[in-house]
């Protein structure tokens, strides 16, 4: 993964000073030869997926910190036609749900997600709810038993 290498030494506490940044070819080696002579340092990915800057109030950063993956699950992975599957806690983010029976975008306020699907398959829920990285999770919908009638004499 592309990134800068930030190369700092403690200057306070809870404070480093940085004496260098580099941006290298083989970055596990060059990992390994900075921790290898006791140099501290902070990879600084430079793609949008994985890190982020923290900023205050007046836009300035304070912090870069990783992309985590969003915490969440489904209650339920394998659900009947038209039983209700929940996805607890989702933030405001726009959802896709691609599956036999749709393709589509919709856009969720925040809360539970909450899904009823009509035709048996398998159905991908994917999100990207910004600091968490892409959210992407499977949803199985069995057929739904259809009582068998009595037998009259």
């Amino acid at each position: 993964m592309p990134g800068l290498f930030v190369v700092y030494e403690k200057a306070a506490p809870g404070v480093g000073r940085i004496t260098s940044s580099m941006q290298v070819l083989n970055e596990v080696d060059y990992a390994a030869q900075l921790e290898a002579t006791g140099q501290r340092y902070y990879f600084v990915p430079l793609d949008g997926h994985t890190g982020y800057f923290e900023l205050d109030e007046n836009d300035d950063v304070v912090a870069i910190n990783s992309r985590d993956p969003w915490p969440g699950a489904l209650v339920q992975d394998t659900v009947a036609v038209l039983e209700v599957a929940t996805l607890p806690g989702v933030p405001a983010t726009d959802v896709r749900i691609t599956g036999p029976s749709t393709d589509a975008t919709i856009t969720h306020d925040g809360g539970d997600l909450k899904l009823r699907v009509g035709l048996p398959g398998e159905y991908a829920i994917s999100f990207e709810a910004f600091p968490f990285r892409r959210f992407e999770t499977r949803l199985t919908v069995t057929p739904t038993a259809l009582p068998v009638p009595e037998a009259t004499p």
